[in-house]
Parts: structure tokens; sequence; C-alpha cells
């Protein structure tokens, strides 16, 4: 299991294994000391976990917010977990209709959709590679992330590139892969137009009036049905 500060955000990153335990990562954490930091402590899971050791969660004491991609089946949750993660009120992030939103709306707490590529070209070890991420969060402008990577360089540095376009807030309102692909690199434009994962977000992000929805202001759709039938 490998772990590194998260680029999305100040947190961390874990990934190289299907299986999440607190003994793989514990040796980190005592190291490092980023159980427990002043601000909290931000999460996010590679899409190579599948199962999460169960209790894994309640182990970050200051837990703010966490990312969990679509790959995951089992997130171990007990309900002295699920209790944890409302007491904390935790950020979900992830996907729309993912095991992110919907662990938010049984549980109430607030939900943001996870950043994600938008494309990519090029070869790393010929003229370079370009990629295009979106990212978004509970704050602040959405932002377009562009970087360039050749053979022997690293974005911010001689010989890499990366720069920062900023979106309207509700620009998923207006805006259409196309649209967005006129924005960056022309070399990611085809990739961005082909991007199906880019037009269901902005058709769900459409439907739901946003893509950060805090459900504990929201009713449970069945809750409220057997609620009208009594």
């Amino acid at each position: 299991m490998i772990i590194h500060d998260s680029s999305k955000r100040m947190g961390i990153y874990i990934f190289g294994s299907s299986y999440l335990s607190y003994d793989s990562v514990k040796g980190y954490f005592d190291a490092e000391g980023l159980m427990t930091g002043p601000e909290g402590v931000s999460v996010e899971l590679s899409d190579d976990i599948t199962t999460v050791e169960p209790g894994f969660f309640e182990r970050f004491p200051l837990l703010q917010d966490l990312e969990i991609p679509d790959s995951v089946k089992d997130l171990g949750l007990t309900e002295s977990s699920k209790e944890f993660l409302k007491k904390r009120r935790v950020l979900l992030r992830g996907s729309f209709d993912s095991p992110a939103e919907k662990l938010a709306k049984e549980l109430g707490l607030s939900f943001c959709h996870a950043g994600f590529e938008l494309g990519r070209a090029g070869d790393y070890y010929e003229h370079g590679s370009y990629i295009v991420t979106l990212y978004l969060d509970t704050g602040g402008k959405p932002r377009i992330h562009q970087a360039s990577f050749s053979q022997g360089s690293s974005a911010g540095h001689s010989f890499g590139t990366d720069e920062d376009l900023y979106l309207p807030r509700d620009f998923y309102w207006e805006y259409t892969p196309e649209k967005i692909a006129d924005l960056c690199w022309g070399a990611c434009y085809s990739a961005i137009c082909k991007n199906q994962k880019l037009q269901s977000f902005l058709n769900k992000a459409r439907k739901r009036r946003g893509f950060f929805i805090d459900y504990s202001r929201r009713p449970d759709p069945k809750k409220k049905a057997q609620a009208d039938l009594k």
C-alpha cells in the first residue's frame, strides 16, 4: 500500500492494493503524523481499491473529507463507522449515483462530485503528453487544470507546463463538451468532445442543480414517501 500527498487538495492519496487495511498504512502514519491534522484530514482512495477493512475510517480522528471511487464494493462500514462519519459531518466525494453519493443520502451528509480527467493526448517519450483535468470543490470556482509532461521534465519545471482555467460555478447549465474543449489545449480537443463521463456529469449536474449537494437538507425520497402514506 502506497500513500502520498493528494494532488487535488491538502490530504493523502492511498493506492497500491485492492484490500485496504489499517496495518498496511500504520507505519506511514506513525512516521508522518498525518492522522490528526489541525484542520482535519482529507483521504482519497484510488480506483484499484475494492474492499476496505471494517473500522478503517475511524482511525482518522479528524477525518473531514473522503473520496470514494466507483471501484469500491465494500467500504467495511459498521454502525459505529456510520455514526463516526455522521458525527464528523464528513464530506463525501465521488461520481453521481456512486457508492459515495448513495452513502451521503443514507447518512444525511454533504456530497461533492469528484474531479476527473477530461482528456489526454500525445506521447510522453516522443513530443510530450498533455492531460486536462476538471477539479470541483464546495467553495470557489471549478477549475480546469492543464499539464504537459515530457521525458526528463515535469509540470512546473523548464520542460513542463501547467496552468489553471477557472469556470463559472454554474457552468454546467450552458457549457457543452465542445465549449469546454474550446477553452483547452487543441491537442486534447477531440478527447474532451468524446468524453462520455463529461457529458454524463453535465446532464446529471443540471438535474441536481449543482455538483455539491447537502443531503442533510434534502429529505430521503423513500422516507418522504413512507411519511406521505401515514
